[in-house]
């Protein structure tokens, strides 16, 4: 409603005394009002009266902690955002305010002490999703890579699946295969890319596994179904997972036009692709009927780097003599 409006009634009322079972609500009112009209020390004043008349009043705890937010008083801010996490009864709203007071005291350069916060918000809201990616990422700065893959897989025994929580998949994923264990790595690569379907790296790193395990099928597998699942399948970010899909296609599955569609989608998305090129010109050379085209990129190649190793003019020479 209006505080501006109420407070002043509300602090005639006040004054009167005697029993006044909403005085707590009343005074967070009057510190709204004041807070208003820019009049944040008394604010301060009324917000900390009804703390102390209720000492889990959810709107005193957050008007406070706003009041000296916009003061800039980052240590009192801190400082009030604990006094409301270990006063609430309420376990998601002493979750978020946990995990607000993480982030003040990240923003002190305290990260022991927003580590025992994240802990905090995570064990009262098991799907806080900020605060476990928070936590995971703290944990990989200062903890061993061992007790950071345990704490990202109790996360994500946690979180819901979804793209926020993708970073955390991909984390354990690194982990895991840095640790050896390439089956969990590869699961926790196709979590990561299938909570977001826009995370190429999660879905290249399943590729790679795949292959180094020598499922070449499974490998192309993966890059076409994140193709075929992207939100924008004209997206730049996509032109290297249509170049390793023209890898495989090109190699141990044994797939020419396969391999030359995938290098021209990889070239239509990013067409200063180099290397995507090359490897197109190549393969159009393996096809007879071709050959024009094969000519035709290699000198748009030459065209960009005249001594490009991977097109030498006897390339283009011999193509030429074939007209």
């Amino acid at each position: 409603g209006d505080h501006r409006a109420a407070r002043e009634p509300l602090e005639r009322r006040l004054e009167q005394g005697g029993e006044h079972p909403d005085r707590a609500r009343h005074l967070a009112m009057i510190a709204r009002g004041l807070e208003e009209e820019d009049l944040l020390d008394a604010a301060w004043g009324r917000y900390e009266e009804a703390i102390e008349a209720q000492a889990d009043l959810e709107v005193a705890h957050e008007g406070l902690v706003r009041v000296h937010e916009r003061t800039g008083r980052t240590d009192a801010a801190l400082e009030a955002l604990e006094r409301w996490a270990d006063a609430s009864n309420d376990e998601s709203a002493r979750a978020t305010a946990a995990f607000r007071a993480a982030e003040h005291a990240l923003a002190l350069d305290d990260a022991e002490r927003a580590l025992l916060h994240l802990e905090t918000a995570t064990e009262a809201d098991p799907i806080l999703t900020p605060a476990w990616l928070l936590r995971c990422e703290l944990a990989a700065d200062r903890g061993s890579d061992r007790e950071t893959r345990q704490l990202c897989e109790a996360a994500l025994e946690s979180v819901e699946p979804d793209a926020l929580a993708a970073p955390i998949a991909l984390r354990a994923a690194r982990l895991a295969e840095v640790a050896g264990d390439m089956e969990t790595a590869r699961r926790h690569y196709a979590q990561a890319a299938a909570w977001d379907p826009r995370n190429v790296e999660a879905a290249l790193c399943e590729s790679r596994l795949a292959r180094m395990a020598g499922d070449w099928q499974d490998a192309d597998d993966v890059l076409h179904r994140f193709v075929t699942n992207h939100p924008d399948h004209e997206s730049p970010t996509l032109a290297h997972v249509h170049l390793e899909r023209g890898r495989l296609l090109a190699g141990p599955l044994e797939d020419v036009g396969g391999a030359v569609a995938a290098y021209e989608s990889a070239l239509a998305r990013q067409p200063e692709l180099g290397v995507a090129r090359t490897a197109l010109a190549r393969q159009l050379q393996l096809e007879g009927s071709r050959w024009r085209e094969a000519l035709h990129q290699h000198r748009r190649i030459l065209t960009g780097s005249p001594t490009a190793p991977e097109t030498h003019p006897a390339l283009v020479i011999r193509a030429q003599c074939r007209q």
